[in-house]
C-alpha cells in the first residue's frame, strides 16, 4: 500500500508547524504500515529533506492560485502510474493513522462521506453541498480509476467555469473547494435516494467510505478520551483542530507502550507458570 500527501510551501520552505504536522502524520502511517510507502507530491520548487523519512517525492507544477486543482492533476498523475491492483491513500498532511487501513469490499476508487448530520454542508446558503470530504481519496491502480482520475479533472475544468459556483467563489475554485464540488457533481447523485456503500460509476467501482471511520475529525476544543478513537481509522486536524493532532499522536503512542509491556508481562507469566496438573 502506498499513502501520498500533497504539500507545497510559499518561497520552498516547508514552515516548521507543518513538518512537524507532517513528521506526525509520516510515523502514524510507519506505526501501522511498516512495509509500505509514503510518498510526497509536490510542485517544482518546496524542499523536503531526509527527516521526514519519505520514500519519494514527485514533482509536479503548481501555484497556489490553482493549489486543489494542481492536487488532483498530480493525483491522476500518480494513480496512472500505478501498478494493477496497487492501492493508494492519498491523505491531507493533517490526517493522522491511527490502525491499520483495511476495507471490508475491494473497489476501484473510494471516497469519504460525510456524516449525515453534516452531508448537506455548503460554504454558503443557496450554494451546492459537498457531501464528500476531498481529506482522504482512495485508488486502486487499473484502467477503471484512471479514467474516472482523468475525468474527474476535465470535471474540474468545467465547474470551474460554472456561474453558479462563481457566485459564491468569483475567482473560482481552483484554489480551495473545487475537489470536493468536483466529487459532488460526479457522484452526489447517488445520494440522493439513501447512502450506499459501493456504486458503478462509468465502469469503475466507487466505495463510499463513512467519514466517522475513515475521515474522521473532532470540534475545536472538544475533550478527546482514548475511546473517542474507537472505530476510527483515520482521524482529520483540519483548521482549528490542528493544535489536537500532537495530543493524540501522544495518547496513541503511550497507549500501545502500555498495550504492549501489559502484553510483554503477560507471555512471560505464562511461561514462567508451572505445566497445568504441576503441583
Amino acid at each position: 500500500m502506498i499513502f501520498a500527501f500533497f504539500h507545497t510551501a510559499r518561497g520552498g520552505e516547508v514552515e516548521k508547524g507543518d513538518r512537524e504536522m507532517i513528521a506526525l502524520a509520516v510515523d502514524g502511517i510507519r506505526t501501522a504500515h511498516p512495509d509500505c510507502r509514503v510518498v510526497m507530491l509536490t510542485d517544482e520548487q518546496t524542499s523536503f529533506d531526509g527527516s521526514l523519512e519519505l520514500d519519494a517525492v514527485v514533482r509536479h507544477p503548481a501555484t497556489f492560485d490553482t493549489v486543489m486543482y494542481d492536487r488532483m492533476v498530480a493525483q491522476a498523475a500518480f494513480v496512472d502510474g500505478l501498478a494493477d491492483d496497487e492501492m493508494v491513500v492519498f491523505l491531507d498532511t493533517d490526517v493522522l493513522v491511527v490502525r491499520p487501513v483495511t476495507f471490508a469490499r475491494p473497489f476501484d476508487v473510494g471516497v469519504t462521506v460525510r456524516p449525515t448530520a453534516e452531508i448537506g454542508f455548503r460554504v454558503a446558503e443557496g450554494a451546492p453541498p459537498m457531501p464528500f470530504q476531498g481529506g482522504v481519496l482512495v485508488a486502486r491502480g487499473g484502467a477503471a480509476a484512471r479514467r474516472l482520475f482523468r475525468k474527474a479533472v476535465g470535471t474540474y475544468d468545467r465547474i470551474d467555469l460554472s456561474p453558479k459556483l462563481r457566485a459564491f467563489h468569483p475567482d473560482g475554485v481552483k484554489g480551495w473547494y473545487g475537489d470536493q464540488y468536483v466529487l459532488s457533481s460526479m457522484l452526489g447523485p447517488y445520494l440522493v435516494e439513501g447512502r450506499p456503500s459501493q456504486v458503478t460509476y462509468d465502469d469503475a467501482v466507487v466505495s463510499f467510505l463513512p467519514c466517522d471511520r475513515y475521515n474522521h475529525s473532532f470540534v475545536p476544543g472538544q475533550k478527546i478520551h482514548v475511546w473517542d478513537l474507537l472505530g476510527r481509522t483515520m482521524v482529520h486536524f483540519k483548521g482549528e483542530s490542528k493544535v489536537l493532532m500532537p495530543v493524540v499522536a501522544d495518547a496513541l503512542r503511550q497507549l500501545k507502550e502500555v498495550s504492549a509491556g501489559y502484553m510483554a508481562a503477560q507471555e512471560h507469566e505464562r511461561a514462567a507458570a508451572p505445566p497445568c496438573g504441576d503441583a
